[in-house]
């Protein structure tokens, strides 16, 4: 697809995780944003990023993290495509599905997973992508979509992030396999932007009680079942 030539050979300057778990990848040189107040802050010249669909980072053609797996393993992959070169994107001839190959034989695998919403896509200067679901994909300009964000969604992703960056200090490391996204007491917060990965605790004996919680960290009072003996 020719609208992806100027991303190919670009290097991604960053990668993180955005809310609900998506990937973001910053590419090329990275510029401040225009709006005042996010000055000071920075973004790829080119950005990649997941949607709706699940996403899997490969390193010679072994599988390292996805999107499921817990932060700390993520991280670590993520590490590794920070500076790498993005030196081919292979796009499915039946589907949204696509892998981006990048230097040291470490690759993005995007995968569809809706029939009716995106699963990944790009946004540069003047132009951005959207990809799916089937071989559906639309070309536009950034401010003729919801997807190329405004000043306003800016800013309200912005307040997220820094919500989540001041919770995150008071919460503990992850419990393996106790999760609070599978607990019965969890109660997810409504709204958008970063705020998807968090949630209420309501279980008495829990240490969280009426506090904030992630969904991928948990305690010792984890259960399924309303009527477990912890309350």
């Amino acid at each position: 697809m020719k609208e992806l030539n100027p991303i190919i050979n670009l290097t991604c300057a960053k990668v993180h995780l955005g809310y609900g778990g998506t990937l973001n990848l910053d590419l090329g040189a990275m510029v401040e944003y225009t709006h005042p107040d996010m000055k000071g802050l920075y973004h790829g010249t080119w950005r990649v990023y997941s949607e709706y669909g699940l996403w899997r980072i490969n390193e010679s053609t072994t599988f390292i993290a996805g999107s499921y797996d817990e932060e700390s393993v993520i991280d670590t992959a993520l590490g590794k495509l920070e500076g790498k070169k993005l030196k081919q994107v292979s796009i499915s001839e039946t589907s949204s599905d696509a892998r981006l190959q990048f230097e040291d034989s470490l690759e993005i695998d995007f995968l569809e997973t809706s029939f009716t919403d995106k699963n990944w896509s790009v946004l540069g200067p003047e132009i951005y992508i959207g990809f799916g679901p089937g071989m559906k994909r639309t070309v536009q300009k950034p401010d003729q979509t919801g997807k190329g964000l405004t000043h306003e969604e800016e800013r309200w992703s912005l307040y997220a992030k820094q919500c989540a960056e001041r919770w995150n200090l008071a919460l503990l490391d992850s419990i393996e396999g106790k999760f609070c996204s599978d607990c019965v007491f969890y109660l997810p917060l409504r709204g958008e932007w970063y705020f998807s990965d968090y949630g209420v605790c309501s279980c008495a004996k829990s240490m969280y009680d009426g506090k904030i919680v992630r969904v991928n960290i948990g305690c010792d009072q984890h259960t399924l079942h309303l009527l477990d003996d912890t309350t």
